[in-house]
């Protein structure tokens, strides 16, 4: 029913206001903390609205390389959102569909599923508590919810995109080291391009450091002509529909990221990705629950609220589908 279900949602998005606003619980929220059960365990959060949910994980993916162009496995409506999960994976690069004749036998090559077995999810803390004065908290006209949003993704963007860059990091195999100290060359280029399957590269993106992005821009041909410009380049749009301008390699768009990748071309450092980053690192999304803390500054004559979400997050063994970059 989908017309009650929207009626509800706004029903609960105004009661959820005014909990963080005043730290009112109505009778719609106690009920569902009652009905959280051990989702919510002994820390007496309330998970937040869905349209609160989906903008909190937009505002992710846009703020982020690696999370915005993965796939997100959404849990967070399942009885059990963080409870262990195992999920399916197929890598199906190689087979091709065949002309079937009449009344003619042909060979079949079973698809081969892997696995995911992700434990219970991890809780991302909101990092530090949100403050506001007592006054700005009850102004109606003040948009607590999306600043509260906004800061909240934010902070928890970066970690969740670390972890994810120390996952790629320990498990993908293929490692593409360049050929010059300190400095990427056009063969360095060719050789990562190449080293992933041309199935894979439509999805493709390349994840870089600031270091190595500067590095990169300083190739230049034979005619003196930056190598990376961003004329012509493409909108960039996410699974998620978030759009920005991103300029191309090869290709392929180019991205930058510090959060795990190393800001540095140090030999032996790995200052990027290039590869579907869907196909190599999926992720579990199971909530987000926010608490206000309404005693904590009081005698400040001020609110202030404190927030968790849970994520998965486990490469796949798949040196076809991505690949590190190492400087020399």
């Amino acid at each position: 029913y989908p017309t009650q279900r929207i009626i509800h949602e706004r029903e609960y998005e105004r009661h959820f206001n005014n909990y963080i606003r005043r730290n009112v619980v109505s009778r719609m929220l106690e009920i569902e903390r009652r009905d959280m059960g051990e989702s919510s365990g002994s820390i007496g959060a309330f998970a937040v609205p869905v349209s609160f949910e989906k903008q909190f994980l937009l505002a992710m993916r846009a703020a982020t390389a690696l999370l915005g162009h993965t796939d997100i496995i959404d849990t967070s409506e399942f009885p059990s959102p963080g409870g262990p999960l195992n999920y399916p994976t197929l890598i199906d690069a190689s087979e091709q569909s065949a002309v079937i004749g009449e009344d003619t036998a042909y060979a079949i090559n079973d698809a081969v599923f892997g696995n995911i077995a992700w434990p219970n999810a991890v809780a991302y803390s909101s990092a530090q508590l949100a403050r506001v004065s007592y006054a700005l908290a009850q102004d109606s006209a003040f948009p607590l919810d999306q600043v509260l949003r906004g800061e909240w993704s934010r902070r928890t963007s970066r970690g969740v995109e670390a972890d994810m860059a120390a996952a790629v990091i320990a498990g993908v195999t293929n490692v593409q080291t360049l050929g010059s100290a300190g400095v990427f060359t056009y063969s360095d280029l060719l050789a990562i391009w190449s080293s992933i399957d041309a199935a894979y590269r439509a999805q493709a993106v390349w994840i870089l450091s600031t270091s190595a992005m500067v590095q990169l821009r300083t190739l230049k041909d034979a005619n003196n002509r930056p190598l990376l410009v961003d004329a012509p380049h493409v909108q960039d749009t996410d699974n998620q529909g978030n759009v920005q301008s991103a300029a191309l390699l090869l290709g392929c768009k180019v991205l930058e990221s510090n959060n795990g990748f190393a800001n540095n071309m140090t030999s032996g450092s790995i200052v990027g990705f290039f590869g579907a980053v869907g196909k190599v690192i999926p992720v579990r999304f199971a909530g987000a629950e926010i608490l206000p803390l309404p005693e904590r500054f009081a005698d400040y004559g001020q609110m202030s609220w404190t927030g968790f979400s849970r994520w998965n997050a486990s490469t796949v063994a798949l040196a076809s589908a991505g690949a590190l970059i190492k400087a020399h």
